[in-house]
């Protein structure tokens, strides 16, 4: 499956926005917050590719378990768990320029991605 979603608003779920096995996503100047546990997650097989988003009051904000995030300027604050969950290696990557401040651990992503 794929999706793409623009201006949205994802409140209040168990998780926002989710990608499993052979799901691709691309979300765009989007809100996830007040979800149980996390704002964005990409599981096995699954990928998101987020820009302009926010991930706040959630358990974790973005979060990577056997699947690929890929993110560049996120707001990803006042999470009570994780900011940037790679629960696998290489799994979160990043444009360098996302805001990740005041959650419970900010956490990092897997590896930085250069803009071409």
């Amino acid at each position: 499956m794929k999706a793409s979603v623009n201006h949205s608003f994802v409140e209040t779920n168990a998780a926002g926005f989710r990608a499993d096995a052979g799901g691709t996503m691309t979300v765009k100047d989007s809100v996830s917050t007040g979800n149980a546990f996390n704002g964005f997650i990409a599981n096995a097989g699954g990928v998101i590719n987020a820009h302009s988003c926010v991930a706040s009051h959630n358990l974790n904000g973005v979060a990577a378990n056997g699947g690929i995030l890929r993110m560049a300027d996120m707001t990803i604050m006042n999470n009570s768990g994780t900011g940037v969950l790679p629960v696998t290696a290489n799994s979160i990557f990043t444009f360098s320029d996302n805001k990740v401040a005041g959650n419970g651990t900010d956490g990092t992503a897997s590896a930085a991605i250069s803009p071409r």
